[in-house]
């Protein structure tokens, strides 16, 4: 039989993992900052679908990366015609060997025709994140 104590308790508990939201189901496609999350398999298409495009390989918890993403969504947010995913290292090491990106966070930006253009590593700051694209395109 449980007491009084035992109870409050255990309601405590799960409300304040609700409250933090340790209980929230996140959807996995999307990272907390609203980027989409691809796999490994679908980085070719997603480079190839048109228009210009940047993938942020990362890790779920890495503070630079996540500070990276917030750069990124509030980026495109105000410029949707750049095409934004993210990679994660913990889910697809493979897409990290192929890119030879061997370190985190990364962004790898890719012409229209899918082919590697510019490369950062590290944080890239909003201003340098903008001037590095208007080389691509004028539309940054």
């Amino acid at each position: 039989m449980r007491t009084i104590a035992s109870l409050t308790m255990t309601l405590f508990a799960s409300a304040l993992l609700l409250a933090t939201g340790c209980g929230e189901k996140r959807d996995a496609s999307v990272t907390p900052e609203g980027l989409p999350v691809i796999t490994a398999s679908a980085i070719d298409s997603f480079v190839t679908a048109g228009g210009i495009s940047l993938i942020e390989f990362g890790g779920k918890h890495c503070g630079p990366c996540k500070s990276m993403r917030g750069i990124l969504a509030s980026y495109t947010a105000a410029h949707p015609e750049l095409r934004v995913a993210c990679v994660y290292w913990e889910e697809h090491p493979e897409a990290f060997k192929r890119f030879n990106v061997g370190a985190v966070p990364a962004q790898l930006v890719f012409d229209t025709d899918g082919n590697e253009r510019l490369r950062n590593i590290g944080v890239w700051e909003k201003a340098d994140l903008i001037a590095a694209l208007r080389t691509l395109s004028g539309d940054f």
